[in-house]
């Protein structure tokens, strides 16, 4: 099993985390969580931020 949480992605007021099978399900859970929880969060953030969420989302979950 594969986990991750937000506040491991850098947002330190959200307790939610994605566990899965494998680092594909975990990211796909947490994208969905982002999409709906860090909506506001998401929608204020550059294109390169997001590039750089995206790259540490899988620098984390390389590491699983």
């Amino acid at each position: 099993m594969v986990s991750l949480t937000c506040k491991q992605m850098g947002m330190s007021g959200c307790n939610f985390s994605a566990t899965g099978k494998d680092a594909e399900e975990v990211k796909q859970k947490l994208l969905a969580h982002a999409r709906s929880a860090h909506a506001d969060v998401l929608k204020g953030m550059k294109p390169e931020d997001l590039s750089g969420l995206q790259a540490r989302l899988d620098a984390l979950l390389a590491r699983r």
